[in-house]
């Protein structure tokens, strides 16, 4: 699988993990007791499109993501919960992605798959936040966040780490492999990089009306 996956071209791993974001998001908010079917979130069928070969990929890749995911949020809760309180609201006119913003902080140096997982955190977490201020319209704005960042940051390196099965060799559901080591690294960025966020954010909502 990992051999064939690496002949994929990049828009395809830009695929699959948009489809990854809208599964972990739709699994948070079933967690939270806040998804249903009017928030709009489409299903992976429809987020892959024609490469159906992706939707073989996104199965099998998913558990460990959400595996990760939850042992990240596990360590730290309050990282990654109420995040719009660190970065504030967004615009009213949507002009400007939080997680695009963060996102592009994170990955200012090479990407690991320990800041992807962070990434698909934060993604989840700004999404339960927005459902709860009833913002329903800020998930397809994460959605499109996240498919920007795989398309100016991620999908290259992913694509030359194995594609979306490296995540997978990386941190399986029953043998987490992302080392304490990278998570307190990252644990240390996210929070820096939130604050980042919040003037970033207010600075646009200030002088962007």
């Amino acid at each position: 699988k990992l051999t064939l996956y690496l002949a994929n071209p990049p828009e395809e791993v830009v695929a699959v993990g948009r489809a990854l974001c809208t599964l972990y998001i739709r699994a948070k908010l079933k967690k939270c007791g806040l998804f249903n079917k009017k928030l709009g979130l489409t299903r992976v069928r429809s987020a892959i499109g024609s490469l159906i070969a992706c939707s073989t990929i996104v199965k099998d890749v998913f558990p460990g993501l959400s595996c990760a995911c939850q042992e990240l949020e596990r360590m730290y809760p309050k990282l990654y919960s109420n995040i719009s309180r660190h970065t504030g609201p967004p615009p009213a006119d949507g002009s400007v992605g939080v997680l695009l913003a963060v996102g592009h902080h994170i990955l200012r140096s090479d990407p690991t798959w320990g800041k992807v997982v962070a990434i698909y955190c934060i993604a989840a977490g700004l999404a339960v936040d927005y459902v709860r201020q009833g913002q329903n319209e800020q998930l397809h704005v994460i959605l499109e966040d996240m498919s920007e960042l795989l398309e100016d940051r991620m999908a290259n390196w992913v694509h030359s780490n194995g594609g979306w099965y490296g995540l997978s060799s990386h941190c399986r559901p029953q043998n987490q492999e992302v080392s304490v080591t990278e998570y307190m690294t990252i644990f240390g960025l996210v929070t820096a990089i939130l604050l980042v966020a919040y003037f970033i954010v207010r600075f646009c909502v200030t002088f962007g009306g």
